[in-house]
């Protein structure tokens, strides 16, 4: 978990650096607000589904997965209405996790 959260936030940096001097400074906050999000979301789905697996507390990680998208649902409404981030690229932000999904992939080694 940790190589792929490596990966994330090198992804992430590297396309917020390339935002920022591509296009405004408003699409790269955009950006980096989608990625903090997403970060966030992954790191409290992994405490979750720790909680499941040991087998304890089965209903508070439920419950922290179902309250987590009414924050987040609510989190991001209130950045694209209040501090106006563009969507697309606070989708972006979130999109990029699939991109480190895949330079993790592409270089983990796998016995043959």
């Amino acid at each position: 978990m940790i190589e792929l959260l490596k990966w994330y936030a090198l992804v992430s940096i590297f396309c917020v650096i390339t935002i920022f001097y591509g296009f405004s400074q408003q699409e790269a906050f955009s950006f980096t607000v989608g990625t903090i999000l997403c970060f966030t979301n992954i790191l409290v789905m992994f405490w979750a589904w720790r909680l499941i697996f040991r087998k304890k507390f089965v209903a508070l990680a439920a419950s922290v997965i179902v309250i987590k998208y009414a924050i987040l649902c609510l989190i991001i409404y209130i950045f694209v209405q209040e501090y106006e981030a563009q969507g697309v690229w606070l989708a972006g932000g979130f999109v990029s996790f699939a991109a480190a999904v895949v330079f993790y992939a592409l270089t983990k080694r796998r016995p043959l």
